[in-house]
């Protein structure tokens, strides 16, 4: 068997385990092959039957010019330097609306306030998402102001603290708490 026919019988399995939906990650320095290989993956578990979609992470890294302002401009590709939670908006057909722009705890001005408490009424938003590693007086003003919403945070994971990771906390269980933060904002079972 082929080293993706291999990879594929792993992921298929990885799905079926998970309840029929599993997500595989692919990781590897710029120009290494990992699109190649994960349109090769998504082909032979096609071929299998197994229901798969490619979400690419090409289209979430955050502009070079943002990178600058944060200071992570040689850091590119590391975690820190994906938009994060718009690839959770699109991986589960979310909206994301930025309250001012890339830096999560700047100030917005009184008419972006404005414009996103029209948006939380016509949507019906029960909830305004922040990040932990920021201040959320933000999102209490923004949650006030739209007629005492309630607020949750998520976690962009970069802020792990050494207690999180003796606990063993990784990747897979902060996003699984922050899913089941949205499901439960969502109103969803």
């Amino acid at each position: 068997m082929t080293t993706i026919g291999v990879l594929a019988e792993r992921a298929a399995g990885l799905a079926e385990r998970a309840g029929g939906r599993a997500i595989i990650g692919i990781a590897g320095a710029p120009g290494a092959g990992k699109s190649t290989l994960a349109l090769r993956l998504v082909a032979a578990l096609a071929d299998r039957g197994v229901g798969v979609a490619h979400v690419p992470m090409d289209g979430f890294h955050l502009a070079d010019a943002a990178l600058e302002r944060l200071g992570l401009r040689q850091r590119k590709g590391a975690p820190e330097t994906f938009d994060a939670f718009g690839y959770l908006a699109g991986a589960y057909d979310l909206t994301q609306e930025g309250v001012s722009g890339l830096a999560p705890d700047a100030e917005p001005n009184p008419k972006r306030l404005a414009e996103l408490t029209d948006l939380v009424e016509e949507k019906g938003v029960t909830t305004i998402f922040t990040e932990e590693l920021v201040s959320p007086r933000i999102a209490q003003t923004l949650a006030r102001e739209a007629g005492g919403l309630k607020t949750a945070t998520l976690n962009p994971l970069e802020g792990l603290t050494a207690k999180e990771l003796s606990r063993g906390d990784d990747y897979v269980s902060v996003m699984d708490t922050n899913l089941n933060r949205l499901r439960s904002a969502l109103g969803c079972t």
